[in-house]
Protein backbone atom coordinates (compact mmCIF):
# COMPACT_ATOMS: atom_id res chain seq x y z
CA UNK A 1 0.00 0.00 0.00
CA UNK A 2 1.20 3.08 -0.86
CA UNK A 3 2.16 6.05 1.90
CA UNK A 4 -0.86 8.20 0.22
CA UNK A 5 -3.53 5.14 0.22
CA UNK A 6 -1.74 4.46 4.04
CA UNK A 7 -2.51 8.18 5.03
CA UNK A 8 -6.32 7.43 3.41
CA UNK A 9 -6.75 4.84 5.23
CA UNK A 10 -6.25 6.27 8.95
CA UNK A 11 -9.01 8.55 8.43
CA UNK A 12 -11.31 6.41 10.51
CA UNK A 13 -14.41 7.30 12.37
CA UNK A 14 -14.16 4.26 14.44
CA UNK A 15 -10.58 5.12 15.26
CA UNK A 16 -10.04 8.75 14.87
CA UNK A 17 -6.40 9.30 13.71
CA UNK A 18 -4.18 11.39 16.24
CA UNK A 19 -2.23 13.55 14.00
CA UNK A 20 1.07 14.91 15.79
CA UNK A 21 2.54 17.98 13.88
CA UNK A 22 6.64 18.48 13.58
CA UNK A 23 8.32 21.67 12.31
CA UNK A 24 11.89 19.64 11.41
CA UNK A 25 13.44 16.71 10.75
CA UNK A 26 14.54 16.00 14.28
CA UNK A 27 10.74 16.74 16.15
CA UNK A 28 9.79 14.18 13.28
CA UNK A 29 11.83 11.26 14.51
CA UNK A 30 11.17 12.00 18.17
CA UNK A 31 7.67 11.63 17.26
CA UNK A 32 7.45 8.84 15.07
CA UNK A 33 9.77 7.03 17.66
CA UNK A 34 6.81 8.01 19.82
CA UNK A 35 4.35 5.70 18.11
CA UNK A 36 2.64 8.47 15.40
CA UNK A 37 1.42 6.49 12.87
CA UNK A 38 1.10 9.96 10.47
CA UNK A 39 2.71 13.16 11.30
CA UNK A 40 1.52 16.55 9.85
CA UNK A 41 4.13 19.68 9.31
CA UNK A 42 2.94 22.87 11.54
CA UNK A 43 3.17 26.38 9.78
CA UNK A 44 3.49 28.02 13.09
CA UNK A 45 6.41 25.19 14.14
CA UNK A 46 8.35 25.70 10.97
CA UNK A 47 8.08 29.58 11.04
CA UNK A 48 8.96 29.65 14.55
CA UNK A 49 12.09 27.94 13.74
CA UNK A 50 13.07 30.14 11.68
CA UNK A 51 12.78 32.95 13.62
CA UNK A 52 9.30 34.48 12.20
CA UNK A 53 5.74 34.66 12.95
CA UNK A 54 3.01 32.18 11.35
CA UNK A 55 0.90 33.18 8.43
CA UNK A 56 2.94 32.95 5.39
CA UNK A 57 5.98 34.54 6.47
CA UNK A 58 7.98 32.35 5.13
CA UNK A 59 9.22 32.02 1.62
CA UNK A 60 7.64 29.43 0.06
CA UNK A 61 10.73 27.52 -0.91
CA UNK A 62 11.91 27.48 2.89
CA UNK A 63 8.50 25.73 3.32
CA UNK A 64 9.00 22.87 0.98
CA UNK A 65 12.28 22.46 2.19
CA UNK A 66 10.64 21.91 5.49
CA UNK A 67 8.50 19.42 4.18
CA UNK A 68 11.32 17.94 2.19
CA UNK A 69 13.30 17.06 5.57
CA UNK A 70 10.73 15.71 6.97
CA UNK A 71 8.87 13.67 4.76
CA UNK A 72 12.50 12.20 4.14
CA UNK A 73 13.40 11.83 7.72
CA UNK A 74 10.55 9.33 8.83
CA UNK A 75 8.43 6.13 7.36
CA UNK A 76 5.19 7.30 8.43
CA UNK A 77 2.78 9.15 5.84
CA UNK A 78 3.45 13.03 6.12
CA UNK A 79 1.00 16.01 5.59
CA UNK A 80 2.06 19.17 4.73
CA UNK A 81 0.54 22.14 6.34
CA UNK A 82 0.57 24.52 3.30
CA UNK A 83 -1.46 27.65 4.97
CA UNK A 84 -3.26 29.60 2.05
CA UNK A 85 -1.29 27.83 -0.70
CA UNK A 86 1.52 30.82 -1.16
CA UNK A 87 -0.36 32.75 -3.63
CA UNK A 88 -0.56 29.14 -6.08
CA UNK A 89 -1.86 26.24 -4.43
CA UNK A 90 -1.87 24.13 -7.79
CA UNK A 91 1.61 24.60 -8.07
CA UNK A 92 2.48 24.89 -4.13
CA UNK A 93 0.56 21.37 -3.97
CA UNK A 94 2.54 20.00 -7.28
CA UNK A 95 5.74 20.80 -5.29
CA UNK A 96 4.52 19.45 -1.88
CA UNK A 97 3.54 16.12 -3.69
CA UNK A 98 7.17 15.88 -4.89
CA UNK A 99 8.93 16.92 -1.60
CA UNK A 100 7.50 13.83 -0.30
CA UNK A 101 4.33 14.83 1.25
CA UNK A 102 0.78 12.59 0.94
CA UNK A 103 -1.33 15.19 2.36
CA UNK A 104 -2.09 18.80 2.76
CA UNK A 105 -3.75 21.49 4.18
CA UNK A 106 -5.44 24.26 2.50
CA UNK A 107 -6.75 26.80 4.93
CA UNK A 108 -9.54 30.25 3.60
CA UNK A 109 -8.54 32.10 6.37
CA UNK A 110 -5.84 34.81 4.82
CA UNK A 111 -2.71 36.25 6.48
CA UNK A 112 -4.83 39.13 7.50
CA UNK A 113 -6.93 37.33 9.90
CA UNK A 114 -10.28 37.45 7.46
CA UNK A 115 -12.24 34.69 5.63
CA UNK A 116 -11.65 34.56 1.79
CA UNK A 117 -14.79 35.18 -0.02
CA UNK A 118 -15.95 31.65 -0.33
CA UNK A 119 -16.44 31.66 -4.62
CA UNK A 120 -12.73 33.08 -4.34
CA UNK A 121 -11.54 29.93 -2.22
CA UNK A 122 -13.54 27.29 -4.24
CA UNK A 123 -11.25 28.46 -7.40
CA UNK A 124 -7.98 27.96 -5.11
CA UNK A 125 -9.52 24.89 -3.73
CA UNK A 126 -10.20 23.59 -7.53
CA UNK A 127 -6.79 24.17 -8.32
CA UNK A 128 -5.35 22.28 -5.58
CA UNK A 129 -7.65 19.38 -5.95
CA UNK A 130 -7.02 19.24 -9.23
CA UNK A 131 -2.66 19.14 -8.91
CA UNK A 132 -3.03 16.27 -6.25
CA UNK A 133 -5.37 14.09 -8.35
CA UNK A 134 -2.31 12.05 -9.48
CA UNK A 135 -0.88 11.53 -6.64
CA UNK A 136 -3.84 10.39 -4.74
CA UNK A 137 -2.28 13.10 -1.86
CA UNK A 138 -5.46 13.65 0.66
CA UNK A 139 -6.98 17.07 0.38
CA UNK A 140 -8.21 18.56 4.02
CA UNK A 141 -9.25 22.09 3.35
CA UNK A 142 -9.15 24.07 6.40
CA UNK A 143 -11.99 26.71 7.17
CA UNK A 144 -11.44 29.15 9.63
CA UNK A 145 -15.00 30.68 10.80
CA UNK A 146 -14.64 28.93 13.96
CA UNK A 147 -10.76 29.65 14.69
CA UNK A 148 -11.59 33.73 13.44
CA UNK A 149 -14.95 33.38 16.33
CA UNK A 150 -16.87 35.05 13.17
CA UNK A 151 -20.63 35.90 13.52
CA UNK A 152 -22.73 32.52 12.78
CA UNK A 153 -19.28 30.49 12.30
CA UNK A 154 -21.49 27.59 12.70
CA UNK A 155 -23.56 28.45 10.12
CA UNK A 156 -20.70 29.37 7.67
CA UNK A 157 -18.66 26.54 8.31
CA UNK A 158 -21.17 24.19 8.07
CA UNK A 159 -22.01 25.81 4.81
CA UNK A 160 -18.29 26.00 3.23
CA UNK A 161 -18.02 22.32 4.72
CA UNK A 162 -20.42 21.04 2.14
CA UNK A 163 -19.15 23.17 -0.26
CA UNK A 164 -15.63 21.96 0.02
CA UNK A 165 -17.13 18.36 0.21
CA UNK A 166 -18.65 19.16 -3.16
CA UNK A 167 -15.30 20.25 -4.33
CA UNK A 168 -13.19 17.31 -3.77
CA UNK A 169 -11.55 17.51 -0.35
CA UNK A 170 -11.09 14.58 1.09
CA UNK A 171 -11.17 15.80 4.76
CA UNK A 172 -12.64 19.49 6.01
CA UNK A 173 -10.53 20.46 8.66
CA UNK A 174 -12.16 23.05 11.18
CA UNK A 175 -10.05 24.47 14.11
CA UNK A 176 -11.64 26.38 17.07
CA UNK A 177 -14.45 23.62 16.57
CA UNK A 178 -14.82 21.62 19.85
CA UNK A 179 -18.57 22.04 20.97
CA UNK A 180 -20.51 18.66 20.99
CA UNK A 181 -23.21 20.28 18.76
CA UNK A 182 -20.96 22.32 16.90
CA UNK A 183 -19.65 18.93 15.61
CA UNK A 184 -22.32 16.93 15.16
CA UNK A 185 -23.57 19.75 12.42
CA UNK A 186 -20.68 19.87 10.74
CA UNK A 187 -20.80 16.20 10.44
CA UNK A 188 -24.24 16.20 9.19
CA UNK A 189 -23.00 18.61 6.83
CA UNK A 190 -20.63 16.07 4.88
CA UNK A 191 -23.54 13.31 5.37
CA UNK A 192 -23.32 11.10 2.39
CA UNK A 193 -20.28 11.96 1.13
CA UNK A 194 -16.82 10.26 1.17
CA UNK A 195 -15.30 13.57 3.07
CA UNK A 196 -14.02 13.65 6.81
CA UNK A 197 -14.47 15.61 9.51
CA UNK A 198 -11.30 16.88 11.08
CA UNK A 199 -10.52 19.09 14.33
CA UNK A 200 -7.52 20.55 15.79
CA UNK A 201 -6.83 19.76 19.73
CA UNK A 202 -7.88 22.94 21.83
CA UNK A 203 -9.05 23.55 25.37
CA UNK A 204 -12.34 21.88 25.96
CA UNK A 205 -12.03 19.32 22.97
CA UNK A 206 -13.98 15.99 23.75
CA UNK A 207 -11.93 12.71 24.02
CA UNK A 208 -11.13 10.90 20.90
CA UNK A 209 -13.57 7.92 22.00
CA UNK A 210 -16.12 10.82 22.19
CA UNK A 211 -15.11 12.22 18.98
CA UNK A 212 -15.25 9.12 17.07
CA UNK A 213 -18.63 8.55 18.60
CA UNK A 214 -19.73 12.19 17.39
CA UNK A 215 -18.38 11.30 13.74
CA UNK A 216 -14.97 12.97 13.68
CA UNK A 217 -12.16 11.06 12.26
CA UNK A 218 -8.98 12.95 12.56
CA UNK A 219 -7.37 14.90 15.53
CA UNK A 220 -4.51 17.23 14.91
CA UNK A 221 -2.01 18.36 17.84
CA UNK A 222 -1.19 21.71 16.12
CA UNK A 223 1.37 23.87 17.59
CA UNK A 224 1.23 22.36 20.84
CA UNK A 225 4.34 19.81 20.62
CA UNK A 226 6.51 22.48 19.48
CA UNK A 227 4.76 25.25 22.03
CA UNK A 228 5.66 22.38 24.79
CA UNK A 229 9.13 22.14 23.95
CA UNK A 230 9.30 25.92 23.91
CA UNK A 231 7.47 26.41 27.17
CA UNK A 232 10.37 23.64 28.76
CA UNK A 233 13.06 25.72 26.98
CA UNK A 234 11.47 28.81 28.45
CA UNK A 235 11.44 27.64 31.92
CA UNK A 236 15.08 25.92 31.74
CA UNK A 237 16.38 28.80 30.98
CA UNK A 238 14.54 31.12 33.38
CA UNK A 239 15.71 28.73 36.63
CA UNK A 240 19.13 28.78 35.14
CA UNK A 241 19.45 32.21 34.87
CA UNK A 242 17.67 33.00 38.24
CA UNK A 243 19.18 30.60 40.49
CA UNK A 244 22.42 28.88 38.78
CA UNK A 245 20.98 25.90 38.59
CA UNK A 246 19.54 23.56 35.37
CA UNK A 247 16.25 21.42 36.40
CA UNK A 248 15.99 18.04 36.79
CA UNK A 249 14.95 16.18 34.03
CA UNK A 250 10.94 14.87 34.69
CA UNK A 251 10.38 11.54 34.61
CA UNK A 252 11.15 9.47 31.36
CA UNK A 253 12.32 12.20 29.75
CA UNK A 254 15.07 11.78 26.57
CA UNK A 255 18.28 11.84 27.36
CA UNK A 256 21.23 12.34 24.89
CA UNK A 257 21.50 8.55 24.07
CA UNK A 258 17.85 8.42 22.96
CA UNK A 259 17.81 11.48 21.21
CA UNK A 260 21.22 10.67 19.39
CA UNK A 261 20.03 7.38 19.10
CA UNK A 262 17.04 8.67 16.77
CA UNK A 263 19.23 10.47 14.05
CA UNK A 264 21.62 9.23 11.74
CA UNK A 265 25.21 9.79 10.02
Amino acid sequence: MSLASRFHALHDVAAPLRLLNAWDAGSARVLEAAGAVALGTTSAGVSWSHGLRDGESLAVDVVLRAVESIASAVSVPVTADLESGYGDPGGTVTRAVAAGAVGFNLEDGTPGGALRPLDEHLELLGAAVAAAATSGAFVNARTDAMWLRLPDARAISCERAAAYAAAGAHGVFVPGASAPDDLRALVAAVAGTDTTINVLMVPGLPSVAELSALGVARVSSGSRPILTAYSAIDAAARELLATGSYPAPAPGALGYPDVNGLMTG
